[in-house]
């Protein structure tokens, strides 16, 4: 039921993204910055992005970053010119997102302070789907396929406010490493040696 995300699965990624991903900054910079941005992750050398398909039906999935430094400048030059044509455009409609972009660029800062280079970026599950091991599974399974690459450890950051991501977290052996403000919520960062 765990594949590898593929180009054809962007609108059901998409559509899981802005339905389960609580006031995500990415989504709130318009459908086209998303799809452009879930393209670019797609296809990254750097991603490890999983769904979890019943048939043909897209019920979950995972994306993930090896080497986020190194993923984002992938993405930078690649897709770099149309992100930037979608983000002025949602500047011009919305000028407050320039604080999330703000924001954005102290997240990084915030947590790239370590030496670790893998995280995992989102995970979005269909509720009738949730609380069955699909979310273990996913986060497992991506864990796995970082130590094949030679992964020592990752980190992940979750709203605070979020109890059942945390305790999941918590379960799987992640340690919280602090907490920061992000784009107005209270975030905790956790890592785990893999």
């Amino acid at each position: 039921m765990i594949r590898l995300a593929k180009e054809n699965n962007i609108d059901s990624i998409m559509e899981l993204f802005t339905r389960y991903i609580d006031n995500s900054f990415f989504a709130g910079l318009g459908k086209s910055f998303l799809r452009t941005f879930l393209k670019a992750l797609i296809q990254s050398t750097y991603a490890l992005n999983f769904v979890y398909a019943i048939d043909s039906r897209v019920v979950g999935f995972i994306c993930s970053t090896y080497n986020c430094s190194s993923f984002f400048k992938e993405i930078f030059i690649k897709k770099g010119f149309a992100l930037l044509t979608v983000v002025l455009s949602s500047i011009l409609k919305k000028p407050t997102i320039l604080k999330e972009l703000w924001g954005g660029l102290l997240y990084a800062r915030r947590t790239m302070g370590d030496s670790t280079k893998a995280e995992f970026l989102f995970i979005a599950i269909e509720p009738d789907f949730r609380l069955q091991g699909v979310a273990t599974q996913f986060i497992n399974h991506t864990l796995m396929e970082m130590k094949k690459r030679g992964i020592q450890k990752v980190r992940v950051s979750t709203d605070q406010s979020n109890m059942a991501v945390n305790r999941l977290l918590q379960k799987l052996s992640f340690e919280l490493m602090g907490s920061f403000r992000l784009f107005g919520k209270r975030m905790y960062l956790y890592n785990r040696q893999i």
